[in-house]
């Protein structure tokens, strides 16, 4: 009986003030596997990776943002959405490679033509702002925006907080109302309809911009 209770103790006092070794070595052996996984080129882990090194929370890892694209740039070319969308920002916030917003925009279009909502909006913000070695481009920037919007149905039905991307878009599409260029979006009557649907639960802003847009 004492026996056991010095053993419990000594394992409860391990426990207490090495807490960190075994989540590490777990953490190694799942790198390894996933490392393993991704060399037979299982495009999800390769992801998996990449999120590992480009993040600073995972215990036993060390940030490595070279690692990070390495990986996503072989998910990326087997053609996983998120991935490319994952390389994207990388280019976009130049972490790890030089600042190119024109890569950011080809490797963006790749995911949002694959129907990912986060490089949509991605696209749209890009689009709307003046960037070095890419034009600025209102119409797009509405159209990319619009595809991000329609897609609050779709998620809405399983996941509320994925409402809040298309919400925005609509509401980075009104910031660009009084654009020339709005006026040859062919997504008008989706966005007259939206602005109708909210203006009718009471939005005051919606009835105006739904009244704006009748003008």
């Amino acid at each position: 009986m004492h026996i056991l209770k010095y053993f419990l103790l000594i394992t409860t006092c391990t426990a207490y003030f090495f807490p960190q070794t075994f989540a590490v070595e777990v953490t190694k052996v799942n790198i390894t596997k996933l490392e393993h996984r991704a060399n037979q080129d299982s495009a999800e882990d390769q992801y998996n990776l990449g999120q590992l090194y480009e993040k600073t929370n995972n215990q036993g890892i060390t940030q490595d943002y070279f690692k990070a694209i390495e990986w996503y740039t072989k998910a990326a070319n087997q053609g996983l959405a998120k991935a490319q969308y994952s390389l994207g920002k990388l280019y976009e916030k130049s972490q790890g490679v030089p600042q190119d917003y024109a890569k950011a925009v080809e490797l963006y279009t790749k995911a949002a033509n694959q129907g990912l909502v986060d490089a949509q909006y991605s696209l749209g913000q890009l689009y709307e702002k003046k960037h070095q070695n890419m034009p600025q481009d209102y119409t797009k920037a509405i159209e990319w925006y619009t595809k991000a919007a329609n897609q609050k149905i779709i998620l809405n039905k399983n996941n509320i907080a994925s409402y809040a991307i298309p919400r925005n878009s609509y509401y980075r599409i009104v910031n660009l109302i009084s654009s020339a260029d709005f006026k040859k979006s062919q997504n008008i009557p989706i966005i007259k309809e939206f602005f109708k649907q909210d203006c009718l639960k009471q939005h005051q802003n919606s009835c105006d911009f739904y009244k704006k847009l009748n003008n």
